[in-house]
Parts: C-alpha cells; sequence; structure tokens
C-alpha cells in the first residue's frame, strides 16, 4: 500500500521529495543494469510497470513475463508502450532489445525528473488530432526533443508547457547532457545510448 506508481506522480497524487525521485530514479537504473547485465531485456519499460515508494525511493518493477532474452527470436508479441518505444520500434525496424530499453528508460527518467515527455515540444503541441501518422512521425520518422540544442522549433511553449521548462533550469549541466545525448545522438544511433552503468564515482 505504500507504494505508488508513476502516473500518481504525473497528476500530483503524491508529491515527494527531489530526493526521493532521485533515489528512485537511481534506483531503476541500478535494477535494469541487473537485467541487462544477465543477457536479459524488459522490452515494455513505461508508466504502468513501475511502482514506488514516496518516502523512501524504493522501486518495484511489476510485469515480469515482459522479460525476454536479448535479442531472441522468442521474444515477438510485446513491442512496449506508444509514447515510450524507441523510434526504431516505431519505424518497424527494430525488435525490442536492450538498446531500445535504454531509451524507454531514459523516457521515464525524463518524466519523473521534468514531469513532461521529452518530444512533446511546440510541434506536439499544435497538432489538431493526434492519430496514428502523427504518432509515427513525431515518435519514430522525426522525433525532436524539446531541448535539442541545435533545433529549438520543439522547444516547450512558454505558456501551455512552462513546468518541463521550470524543472529543467534547476538540473546541474552534467544531468542535462546525459538527457540531450539520450535525446539527440542516442535518437538516431541506438549504440550511443547513455548506458545503465553505475557510476564510477
Amino acid at each position: 500500500k505504500r507504494f505508488s506508481n508513476i502516473v500518481d506522480l504525473m497528476k500530483r497524487r503524491v508529491e515527494p521529495s527531489f530526493a526521493t525521485i532521485l533515489r528512485a530514479c537511481r534506483s531503476l537504473t541500478t535494477e535494469y543494469l541487473a537485467l541487462h547485465a544477465r543477457g536479459l531485456c524488459y522490452r515494455d519499460i513505461s508508466f504502468g510497470n513501475v511502482f514506488f515508494d514516496g518516502k523512501s525511493g524504493e522501486i518495484l518493477i511489476c510485469d515480469n513475463d515482459n522479460v525476454a532474452i536479448n535479442r531472441s527470436a522468442e521474444q515477438a508479441g510485446v513491442l512496449g508502450t506508444p509514447k515510450f518505444m524507441a523510434p526504431e520500434i516505431v519505424r518497424g525496424e527494430a525488435e525490442p532489445d536492450t538498446q531500445t530499453d535504454l531509451y524507454s528508460l531514459s523516457v521515464l527518467l525524463f518524466y519523473m525528473l521534468m514531469v513532461h515527455h521529452p518530444l512533446d515540444g511546440k510541434r506536439v503541441l499544435n497538432v489538431r488530432c493526434m492519430d496514428l501518422p502523427a504518432m509515427n512521425r513525431f515518435y519514430g520518422s522525426d522525433p525532436l526533443f524539446i531541448f535539442d540544442p541545435q533545433n529549438a522549433s520543439n522547444a516547450p511553449d512558454p505558456v501551455e508547457q512552462e513546468i518541463p521548462l521550470a524543472f529543467w533550469s534547476i538540473y546541474p549541466q552534467s544531468l542535462r547532457s546525459l538527457f540531450i545525448q539520450a535525446f539527440t545522438t542516442g535518437i538516431k544511433h541506438p549504440d550511443r545510448r547513455v548506458r545503465d552503468r553505475k557510476s564510477t564515482r
């Protein structure tokens, strides 16, 4: 009963401290590192599969029937959750594996820290109908990070999307640089995504 899901965090039904959120984020990366180190992938990292304690930051990962041997032919069936799937899966070019897990994990961590999706900027806000072709464009064929330092066309709207702007400004550059890597270079080159390795410090 002491655990909440990430949707509770997004809807402000629970309001843990920054320290608690950071502990939860660190625990998530540690647990998925352990999974990947065993040659496994999760395939569907998203809101519905993670719970956390709003006081301690302890996490629980559920729906573990999603887990499969990395790049196994037997893993077909689960592709992921919309808006969390790696662009190459959305485009139909890849199946879930540890590299696509890294993308989904980055999206989840961004949500937890910025309370917003990393690709939902002005371009997405201005779409009248978020139908399948639009979803495929913004999250598959033409994804663009809202804080891309080279292209501001999808930056957050300062009125309608002020929350990610406020949070982005308070985090250290070291963290922002990891997200920039994850959602610029890492979007185009899966092998250059941010790794879920333990810190060397």
